[in-house]
């Protein structure tokens, strides 16, 4: 019987070390009783030399080798987690099965341990090393299957999986980002390889508005399946207003200062409803309350106003010292305005056609020439008119 020379235990496994013969030192390191990998070193090179070898391939059976060969049968997904918001109510689960929102776009429920291994992934080496109890939790991920695979370590190069997010806003604005995001490769029963994607800098975090309700339910999906539908068969043309609106609507989410995101909704308001830009405060403040009325909304000339006014004093740094409730409540209502335009235009072709010229925007919201300004003349008394009130 073969004498064992050391036990010990190193990387969750059993390692033991005898001499196989006269000229060699054999080790082997288990998991319980299987063994897993072995390694033989010379007598002649002394016992801590044999003791450092079996060290050394139990480690390496504790890290995973990641994908050595990829080809075309290799899965990719690129994936953003949603975790969930501090005030979630356990009461309404958002999904408990995969939604299929396209062909190759689907929201899965995740549990723990994948979502852990994604966030280790995405978070800086030395974050939540060491005794730690993980509080964070994932509610689901947004995949896209199959993917562009060049570049290979990219992510949603092409701005599937960032478009579909941005239109599930529409629906219902949440904090979804890209602070958790990554490119799979592989298979996380098996071999895999985790690339994090955009999880620094501009898009990396995202704020709702309306904090209180900030996840996806499944009535949300299904609007969103809609939606993302109507869009395949008719996407909005390249720098069209629709398309442009849209990403100022997706920056103001991605943008935590109200002030900022209040000139990026205005901004994306002027794109969809201005066709003069010398008329740029009438076309918004008289426009605004009738297209909100066709969208079932109620937004009147004096809210159009103010949020004008409040646009044009932040722009010009006169309303410093911070916005209040009044203020962060009329926003909610400004921010609805192009959510539902946008929703709206993906569904209804026809309504799509009002924002395809500045002529069809004149046709379908006439403002009628603006009161000429006049002033009095100090010599004669006569009133002059100086040109129309912007």
């Amino acid at each position: 019987m073969t004498e064992i020379l050391r036990t010990w235990n190193a990387n969750e496994l059993t390692c033991k070390l005898w001499q196989e013969s006269d000229t060699i030192y054999r080790g082997c390191s288990f998991s319980g009783s299987n063994p897993v990998a072995c390694a033989e070193t010379l007598v002649e090179d002394g016992l801590d030399l044999a003791v450092a070898a079996v060290d050394a391939v139990a480690a390496s059976r504790q890290k995973r080798q990641g994908i050595r060969i990829i080809d075309d049968n290799t899965p990719f997904i690129d994936l953003a987690l949603h975790l969930e918001p501090p005030n979630y109510r356990l009461d309404q689960p958002p999904i408990s099965k995969p939604f299929q929102l396209a062909e190759d776009l689907v929201v899965i429920p995740i549990d723990h341990g994948r979502a852990k291994l994604i966030m280790d992934a995405c978070d800086p080496p030395g974050t939540n090393v060491g005794e730690s109890i993980e509080l964070r939790a994932a509610l689901y991920a947004f995949a896209r299957y199959e993917p562009p695979r060049k570049p290979l370590h990219g992510w949603d190069p092409d701005e599937r999986l960032q478009t579909c997010i941005a239109i599930s806003r529409l629906v219902r604005p949440t904090s979804l980002s890209f602070g958790y995001s990554v490119r799979l490769i592989g298979n996380l029963a098996s071999d895999f390889e985790l690339v994090p994607g955009p999880v620094r800098g501009f898009a990396s975090r995202a704020w709702t508005s309306v904090p209180e309700h900030d996840w996806l339910t499944l009535a949300d999906l299904e609007q969103l399946r809609s939606l993302l539908t109507d869009l395949s068969a008719n996407p909005f043309p390249m720098k069209s207003r629709l398309q442009q609106a849209l990403w100022y609507f997706e920056y103001a989410a991605r943008t935590e200062l109200i002030d900022l995101r209040w000139l990026f909704i205005a901004t994306a308001i002027e794109t969809l409803l201005s066709s003069d830009s010398n008329l740029s405060t009438r076309h918004f403040t008289k426009r605004i309350p009738r297209i909100a009325a066709m969208l079932g909304m109620e937004v009147s000339p004096t809210d159009a106003s103010r949020m004008w006014k409040l646009r044009s004093a932040i722009s010009h740094g006169s309303k410093h010292g911070g916005l209040g409730t009044a203020e962060f409540d009329l926003y909610r209502r400004m921010e609805d305005i192009p959510r539902g335009i946008l929703r709206r235009a993906i569904s209804d072709v026809g309504f799509r056609r009002v924002f395809d010229s500045k002529e069809s925007l004149d046709i379908a919201f006439p403002i009628g020439d603006p009161l000429p300004k006049t002033i009095r003349c100090e010599e004669c008394g006569a009133q002059v008119a100086v040109g129309p009130r912007r």
